[in-house]
């Protein structure tokens, strides 16, 4: 008989030996549990941007796989800081940061700063010849109009104010009211608003001054109510003194142009307390 090649052994019987069947179940098992597992890792893998995604070695992971970010809200400002006496440099004292200026009883400005681009208020319209910066006397002129087409026209005490005028015009005050109370009533030199350039006082219109009763007239109620319209906010408005360093001055109004003042009339804010949070602000 032809030899074919090797046969199975026989057992001790004389019959050919088999594997047995729960040697080629457990074997099916493993191989299954193997399969299975392979398939976990590649799952795996692709969800977590790894081996098996089919990217590029070296390529960021996919956007929706990226963790969120959130940006860190900036810091808050700290508290608004009493009003005391002192000569502190503003910080935000430059001639092209005039909108951040921050002047009360601590900031001030040196006695050598002047605006360079000063002109007069008879460029708006006014009768009255005070020096302004050149920015305000489109929105001043527009101002002019508006109170005067209400019936209610208004003129103007004073504008730009040097540090030297406003030194005269502080001893002046300490000799009629004494120390105490005149630093509540006008600025130390260097501290007053007017030394920007961008501060008015404004009065009736063909009246010599003005008086405290300014506020309760038609004049001072139009623009307490519209002033902010023409880009002019209220820096002293009454029962602030606490926050605004300052007693009431229903007449003096401040330059920040329509957009800003909108913000601040907006904001429920006095002066002093909307540029005291400009100040940590990282914008330019």
């Amino acid at each position: 008989m032809t030899d074919w090649g090797p046969r199975r052994p026989r057992d001790g019987r004389g019959r050919t030996s088999r594997p047995r069947l729960w040697v080629r179940r457990f074997a099916a098992l493993v191989l299954i549990a193997a399969v299975g597992l392979g398939i976990w890792w590649l799952v795996a893998a692709a969800r977590s941007g790894g081996p098996g995604t089919g990217a590029a070695a070296g390529s960021p992971p996919a956007e929706s796989a990226s963790p969120s970010t959130t940006p860190s809200p900036e810091p808050a400002a700290p508290p608004l800081p009493a009003c005391d006496v002192g000569d502190r440099p503003a910080a935000r004292r430059g001639y092209g940061a005039w909108k951040r200026t921050l002047l009360d009883t601590t900031f001030g400005l040196k006695a050598s700063y002047a605006p360079p681009d000063l002109v007069s208020t008879l460029q708006a319209g006014f009768a009255d010849d005070e020096p302004v910066r050149l920015e305000l006397i489109g929105d001043l002129s527009e101002l002019r109009l508006a109170a005067q087409g209400a019936g209610n026209p208004v003129g103007i005490v004073a504008g730009y104010r040097s540090y030297e005028q406003q030194a005269i015009l502080f001893d002046q005050r300490v000799g009629e009211l004494g120390l105490e109370e005149a630093q509540t009533r006008v600025a130390r030199p260097g501290h007053s608003e007017h030394q920007l350039g961008t501060a008015v006082d404004f009065k009736i219109a063909g009246h010599k001054d003005v008086t405290i009763r300014f506020g309760n007239t038609r004049h001072g109620r139009w623009l307490f109510d519209h002033a902010w319209e023409y880009g002019f906010v209220l820096s002293y408005p009454f029962g602030a003194t606490i926050t605004t360093c300052y007693a009431s001055e229903p007449w003096h109004y401040r330059y920040f142009g329509k957009e800003m003042a909108a913000k601040m009339h907006a904001s429920g804010l006095a002066t002093r307390e909307y540029l005291w949070d400009l100040q940590f602000d990282p914008t330019p």
